[in-house]
């Protein structure tokens, strides 16, 4: 079996590898998406109830109920915490998918390319014993003049 034709099956792994690795990136960047669509949403809920808060306390109404609102606030300042820290995770894993899609690309290309330049060497091969043929043929053939 030639080369070329057992670089077929490497070469068809290592585009597997590469596809796999824009769908991990991919994902990663819906993730990031998402998580980062939660927290403006949670900034916003946080904008909004501060402003209430502080509409309800300017207007002299009952201490229990600015008190709801502080603790409200301060749940929404958490979890907006927490939505933070969970986006930096998706960040570094997007990064860690970038770096892995980049090396599975680069080796896609280098094999691929091995496997041409196989196909270019068998090649030149066949053209090198068709020459050969020839011409031995042509030493064989008595000139009739």
């Amino acid at each position: 079996m030639k080369r070329s034709s057992r670089m077929k099956t490497v070469v068809r792994l290592a585009k597997i590898e590469e596809d796999n690795a824009v769908l991990k990136l991919s994902e990663a960047r819906q993730i990031i998406a998402e998580r980062e669509q939660k927290y403006r949403e949670l900034e916003e809920y946080h904008g909004e109830y501060r402003q209430r808060m502080d509409e309800v306390g300017g207007s002299g109404t009952d201490i229990n109920k600015l008190n709801e609102y502080r603790k409200f606030v301060r749940q929404i300042s958490e979890a907006m915490n927490i939505q933070k820290q969970l986006l930096d995770e998706a960040r570094s894993d997007l990064e860690k998918e970038n770096t892995i899609w980049k090396a599975a690309r680069v080796h896609h290309k280098v094999i691929n390319k091995y496997q041409q330049r196989c196909l270019g060497e068998e090649s030149l091969q066949q053209s090198r014993r068709e020459q050969k043929e020839m011409d031995e043929k042509a030493m064989h053939i008595k000139p009739q003049y």
